[in-house]
């Protein structure tokens, strides 16, 4: 009987798991598939597992142990699994919706997150691949020495490829963290203070911090464009 050579198959692998890369993860893309720590499970469990998170419309965990199914069957010279995971991951792989982004050309520092995990700036204009399902994009930058920012929320269907423009907009109010104070009181120039600026969301009725704890939440909204020179003369007064 014949078998399905490995190495063909690690190829086949590896280009699909190179279409997986998320935005949270664009650096991990096309790394093999790794089986779950401390679990043994046979190809067959990692394919029903698949199948099941399929379902649920969890396609890219469902690629990764449809990947490991494939791998492990084809190392066990199992064909009827290997075939089965292979046909699997076909239909998985067209299922999947990806996203691109387009970021403006006149601002700087720019900061993106795709359902609050980082999004590598320098892969912004990649395709990445994403689960069906409601997402959000949260992006802050400076233009003009204010700061912009941007939210939105998208809904993306099987198969959809979705162009997401960041249309930047000046941020009405900003929230003062903890942590933007205390960076901000470190900062040595107000360059460096502006930088404290870029997680800070729009987040209506926010109080600025002044000695609590670090992972206190965020108070009293100011307008951007006051916002660096009342927190910066605030800092001093408090230091005198």
């Amino acid at each position: 009987m014949a078998h399905t050579p490995v190495p063909a198959l690690a190829a086949s692998l590896t280009l699909a798991l190179s279409l997986l890369a998320s935005p949270a993860a664009a650096a991990d893309a096309g790394a093999p598939p790794a089986a779950d720590a401390g679990v043994e499970l046979s190809p067959r469990e990692h394919l029903a597992i698949a199948r099941e998170l399929e379902q649920n419309r969890q396609l890219l965990e469902a690629v990764r142990h449809a990947s490991i199914a494939a791998r492990d069957a084809a190392e066990q010279r199992d064909d009827a699994t290997t075939r089965d995971a292979k046909d699997t991951l076909r239909v998985l792989l067209g299922r999947v919706p990806k996203v691109t982004f387009e970021p403006p050309d006149d601002v700087t520092d720019l900061h993106v997150s795709f359902d609050e995990r980082p999004v590598p700036t320098l892969e912004l204009r990649k395709w990445f691949s994403v689960d069906p399902g409601r997402h959000t994009v949260h992006a802050t930058a400076m233009r003009d020495g204010a700061p912009v920012g941007y939210d939105t929320v998208v809904d993306l269907v099987d198969a959809e490829k979705r162009t997401i423009p960041l249309g930047m907009t000046p941020m009405a109010g900003a929230c003062l963290t903890c942590g933007s104070t205390r960076c901000i009181s470190e900062a040595r120039s107000d360059e460096e203070a502006q930088a404290c600026l870029a997680p800070a969301r729009t987040r209506p009725g926010c109080r600025a911090c002044t000695a609590a704890p670090a992972d206190a939440p965020p108070t009293l909204a100011l307008a951007a464009p006051a916002l660096l020179f009342f927190a910066r003369r605030a800092l001093r007064r408090a230091r005198r």
